[in-house]
C-alpha cells in the first residue's frame, strides 16, 4: 500500500496517472510497482512508493553508480555553458564550492580545469570517492542528508546538485541539510529533469519513470519547493533547452510558503504515457514475430531499468534468457536465475541478440559488428 505525501506542499490528497511495473532484482530492497500521481492541492507530480528512506540509502550505496554524462556530447556542453554563465556573477576562482554527488567526478575535473581551485565533492558511493581521491581532489563519502561536518560548516560560496533531486524521497529535508553547508548567501545551482516538457520525448517510459525517478518536476514546482526551503531564485535557462531544468538560488534562510499551482505537468506526464503505449506495441510485434519463428532462446545485451521494464510488462520473460552487458559492476550478478555476463562470453551464433538499452542501442549494436558477430540483432 502506498503511502508518500506530497514532497513539496505536504498534502496526501493525490490523483493516480499510471502504474509502473519493474522486475527489480530482490538485492535492491526496492518495489516493483508504484503509481506516478499528481498531488491535488498543488500539483506536484510524484511516485507514490511504499519504499523507505533507508531502502533508498542501501541502494545508492551497494546497488548503482553513475558513469555521468558522456564528455563531449552536445548535452556535455550544453550543461557547461550554462552553468558558467549563470555562476558567473555570483561565483570567483577562489570561491568555495561542493559538488554534492558527483559520481564520476566529471564536472568536478571541469572545475579544475577553468581555474577554481578551492572545490570538494560528496558523494554516498566510496568506490566513487576512492577513485577521485587518487586525482588529489577534496572528497568525502557522505548523505545529501547529513549536515555537514566542523571543516565545511557554513563555508560554502555555491553548491551544485546535478540530477539529484528527481531521487530523493525527501527533497526537502536534503535541501535543509544541505544549508549547512552554506554561507548566508550563498548559491545552489540545481538541474533536474524538465518533466512538463515531454513532448517531444521518444526514450522508452521507464527513461524518465523508473525505480530511481520518483520527483517530476516542473520549474513551477520546483521553485516552489526552493521557496519554502529558504532559497530565492536568482537565474535559470527558462529559455533553454526544454528537456532539461538548470537554475541557481541563493540561500536566504528565509522561508516563503507561497505556493503557485502547476498546471501543466500531470498533463505533460499523461500525454507522454499514451504515446508510449505506441512503442508498447511495437516492442510486442518483434517479440510476437520472434515466436513465428519458432525462437525461444535469446540473448539479451543490457540489464538496466528498460530491461526491468520489459521483463515486467512484456511477453520477454516467456523466452529463455541469456544476460550480456558491458558494466563490470553487474558482471557475475544475476537476474533471476540467469549470471548476468560479459560480450566475449556469446557464443552461440543462431541465438539472437535483443538490445535493450534506452540511450546505447546503436552503439552497442556497432560494438557486436566489430566483435565480428554473425547473430541476428534485434533493437528494442
Amino acid at each position: 500500500m502506498e503511502k508518500r505525501i506530497c514532497p513539496i506542499c505536504g498534502s496526501d490528497q493525490e490523483s493516480r496517472i499510471e502504474k509502473i511495473r519493474l522486475m527489480i532484482p530482490e538485492e535492491y530492497h526496492l518495489p516493483e510497482t508504484y503509481h506516478i500521481v499528481s498531488c491535488d492541492s498543488c500539483g506536484f507530480c510524484f511516485a507514490d512508493t511504499e519504499a523507505e528512506l533507508e531502502d533508498y540509502n542501501y541502494y545508492y550505496t551497494h546497488c548503482n553508480s553513475y558513469s555521468g554524462m558522456p564528455v563531449g556530447s552536445e548535452e556535455w556542453k550544453w550543461l557547461n555553458e550554462t552553468v558558467e554563465r549563470l555562476i558567473a556573477p555570483y561565483v570567483k576562482t577562489g570561491s568555495r564550492l561542493v559538488d554534492m554527488g558527483f559520481g564520476k567526478g566529471i564536472f568536478l575535473r571541469w572545475l579544475r580545469e577553468k581555474g577554481y581551485h578551492n572545490i570538494m565533492g560528496v558523494d554516498p558511493t566510496k568506490e566513487s570517492v576512492e577513485a577521485v581521491k587518487k586525482e588529489g581532489m577534496d572528497v568525502a563519502v557522505g548523505s545529501i542528508f547529513d549536515e555537514a561536518d566542523d571543516r565545511y560548516r557554513e563555508s560554502a560560496d555555491c553548491v551544485f546538485l546535478f540530477d539529484v533531486l528527481e531521487h530523493l524521497l525527501y527533497p526537502a529535508d536534503a535541501l535543509c541539510s544541505l544549508q549547512s553547508y552554506l554561507r548566508r548567501g550563498g548559491c545552489l545551482v540545481i538541474s533536474v529533469p524538465n518533466y512538463a516538457y515531454l513532448k517531444e520525448n521518444t526514450k522508452p517510459i521507464v527513461n524518465m519513470f523508473n525505480q530511481e525517478h520518483i520527483n517530476y518536476f516542473s520549474k513551477t514546482s520546483l521553485d516552489n519547493l526552493l521557496r519554502r526551503c529558504g532559497f530565492s531564485i536568482l537565474d535559470g535557462n527558462d529559455t533553454g533547452k526544454a528537456e532539461e531544468i538548470v537554475a541557481i538560488y541563493q540561500f536566504t534562510g528565509v522561508r516563503n510558503e507561497q505556493i503557485i499551482r502547476d498546471t501543466y505537468c500531470r498533463t505533460s506526464i499523461q500525454e507522454y504515457v499514451d504515446r508510449f503505449a505506441d512503442r508498447k506495441r511495437s516492442i510486442e510485434q518483434a517479440l510476437a514475430g520472434l515466436w513465428k519463428k519458432g525462437i525461444t532462446e535469446v540473448y539479451v545485451w543490457g540489464t538496466g531499468a528498460f530491461t526491468m521494464w520489459l521483463l515486467a510488462n512484456t511477453t520477454l520473460s516467456d523466452l529463455e534468457l541469456h544476460f550480456i552487458d558491458n558494466n563490470a559492476t553487474k558482471i557475475g550478478t544475476s537476474i533471476g536465475n540467469s549470471e548476468i555476463v560479459a560480450p566475449e562470453s556469446i557464443g552461440n551464433p543462431e541465438c539472437p541478440i535483443l538490445i535493450c538499452s534506452m540511450l546505447y542501442g546503436n552503439q552497442i549494436h556497432q560494438q557486436i559488428r566489430q566483435m565480428g558477430l554473425k547473430n541476428d540483432v534485434v533493437i528494442l
